[in-house]
């Protein structure tokens, strides 16, 4: 027989306990590092916003996934389970869901989509019998979800679990990761390929619409894609050349910025809170790029031509031959002031814009 009350129980939330704040203890100092496995890999973090307040960002950690929730800083919530076969290749966070694909490798390896849902796999997205190419990349918009592989592109209505139709086109050279949605277009998208070209699909008829050539040749591979918030304007970085502002409709280009060589823009996103542009800071019109060889994040004005506003030194560690460095993902949250990156040096971070009008670089 006990000697003494009994002791409750805690709660358990996907397997790891939630802990009670103990009365007293403070809600100013509180812990904001995580340690362990945050962003070790090259795949970009994905994000979708959870109601009006916050938001949720999941990396992969090579055969599993992590969702921390900003509401109280970058707190873990969710550990996916069970752990795919292979490493994942792509993610992609679309309402509820969060879409990973992983792959064995090789010739002979198996290759899968799993889709989960608050940690748990919830079902498996159809691929081709015998499918040997890796989905680098995910686009999902209005009721379609498109993967990117090298040679092809696999679509899928984001409410089944069956394939709906495979997009190739004329074009031998290789796709890059780089796609994304054009938003007002109706079931329309852009996609990069090696040779510097973006094709415009519909991906309902899976007919190609358009192709925007680059201004050069020599300019090299599409390494990044990013609708603007101005309609019909999309930013479209060269592995070996500038980063362009592109009217797609016109097909012409609006805006022509250089970028230092060696350290091509593989990430690329714009604040969409109407501030933080012009000399006051009170314009809209910035635009944020990062590079997976560089641990910087440059910040842009695009008002007037565009120009560099500013700088953002050292936000992660740069690649080195002794450890792996650079920015693997840059993205503004819709309609806020925050900023939040991931690096191969194992880190998430979040930057907030509160200096303004003082300067343009997050304290």
């Amino acid at each position: 027989m006990s000697d003494g009350p009994a002791v409750k129980r805690q709660k358990l939330t996907n397997g790891i306990a939630k802990l009670q704040r103990t009365t007293g203890t403070s809600r100013l100092f509180a812990p904001y590092r995580t340690i362990g496995l945050v962003s070790p890999t090259a795949v970009p973090f994905t994000s979708v916003p959870l109601g009006k307040t916050t938001f949720q960002i999941t990396t992969s950690v090579g055969r599993s996934l992590q969702t921390y929730d900003l509401r109280k800083g970058l707190n873990l919530v969710f550990i996916t389970r069970p752990q795919t076969p292979g490493p994942i290749t792509a993610t992609a966070a679309w309402k509820d869901k969060v879409y990973a694909a992983w792959s064995e490798g090789g010739k002979k390896g198996r290759r899968g989509i799993w889709v989960f849902k608050r940690g748990k796999r919830e079902e498996e997205l159809e691929i081709p019998r015998g499918w040997r190419e890796d989905v680098k990349a995910f686009c999902c918009f209005g009721g379609w979800v498109v993967g990117v592989c090298e040679t092809m592109l696999l679509v899928w209505k984001s409410g089944a679990s069956e394939l709906y139709t495979t997009l190739q086109g004329v074009s031998p050279v290789a796709f890059t990761r780089c796609i994304s949605s054009l938003p007002t277009f109706l079931n329309k998208m852009i996609v990069g390929r090696e040779d510097g070209s973006a094709e415009i699909w519909n991906v309902s008829s899976g007919k190609l619409i358009y192709t925007t050539l680059p201004p050069s040749t020599a300019y090299g591979a599409v390494t990044a894609i990013e609708p603007t918030p101005a309609l019909s304007l999309v930013a479209i970085a060269y592995e070996r050349g500038p980063l362009l502002i592109h009217d797609v409709r016109a097909d012409e280009t609006v805006i022509h910025l250089n970028i230092p060589a060696g350290a091509p823009v593989t990430s690329i996103s714009f604040r969409t809170d109407s501030l933080g542009a012009g000399d006051d800071g009170q314009k809209p019109g910035v635009m944020a790029t990062a590079s997976a060889a560089s641990g910087d994040v440059t910040l842009w004005d695009l008002n007037n031509g565009g120009r560099k506003a500013g700088v953002l030194r050292s936000a992660h560690a740069s690649p080195s031959p002794d450890a792996p460095g650079g920015v693997s993902r840059v993205e503004f949250f819709a309609g806020q002031a925050v900023m939040v990156t991931s690096g191969l040096d194992n880190s998430l971070k979040t930057w907030i814009f509160d200096q303004m009008p003082r300067g343009q670089v997050p304290e």
